[in-house]
């Protein structure tokens, strides 16, 4: 089965956003999230990876979620993952060998955004 028909079996889909800064009330600037992408097929895998690390002299696990999306421009990892009610920061961006046919997303789930 290939990445692509692997991703469209799933049948589920997200938007991707993008921090920008806005010109609001009174000529400043505020930060908000705008979509980037609608409506991009998307396939979670179903076991989440914990990441462990040395964290200020101490090992800590932070678990983080794989997604696959076929390519899409100008996603980086300042950008997040919508889904549903979820919310995800982009931690890692993978294009396998540069090829531009699909993306592997290493995600975290934030829950106090």
């Amino acid at each position: 089965m290939s990445i692509k028909s692997m991703i469209e079996k799933a049948g589920t889909k997200c938007k991707i956003l993008y921090l920008s800064s806005v010109v609001g009330a009174g000529a400043q600037l505020t930060k908000t999230w705008l979509v980037r992408y609608n409506n991009v097929p998307i396939r979670f895998n179903p076991k989440p990876k914990v990441n462990e690390a040395l964290y200020f002299d101490t090992q800590k696990a932070f678990p983080v979620t794989v997604a696959y999306i076929m390519y899409k421009p100008g996603i980086i990892k300042r950008d997040r993952v919508k889904f549903g009610t979820r919310l995800y920061d982009i931690k890692m961006i993978e294009d396998w060998d540069e090829q531009n046919l699909y993306l592997t997303l290493s995600l975290q789930e934030i829950t106090n955004p």
